[in-house]
């Protein structure tokens, strides 16, 4: 038999999988991992950004959008009972809102 002839060795084989193929699984194993890591490291990154550095910004956006005060009128009208007979009328108010931190920051409370 010739050197052509001869039965080429094969690689050993561990539960049916070739050494080469088991090395190769396993590269691609690490580089998910890593690119997975990577994508994870930046999504934290861009959190802690908007968490530190734009915090400021952001809450007076937030604080924008959401505080603001609204003059809404309450007239409702009369209520009357089955003859016609006014049960309830509704009487204008005015009403004094305050806000104890902003109280505290001018201190107002001292000069009491």
């Amino acid at each position: 038999m010739g050197p052509e002839t001869m039965p080429m060795a094969h690689e050993p084989k561990q539960n049916g999988v070739s050494a080469t193929l088991t090395r190769r699984m396993r590269g691609r194993q690490v580089a998910l991992l890593a690119l997975v890591g990577v994508a994870l490291l930046a999504l934290v990154g861009r959190v802690t950004y908007w968490q530190i550095a734009q915090h400021d910004q952001l809450a007076a956006r937030a604080n924008a959008e959401h505080l603001r005060a609204v003059n809404l009128p309450a007239g409702r009208g009369m209520i009357l009972d089955a003859n016609g007979a006014v049960l309830a009328i509704s009487v204008t108010r005015d009403t004094v809102i305050t806000d104890p931190d902003v109280i505290r920051q001018n201190g107002a409370l001292a000069q009491t």
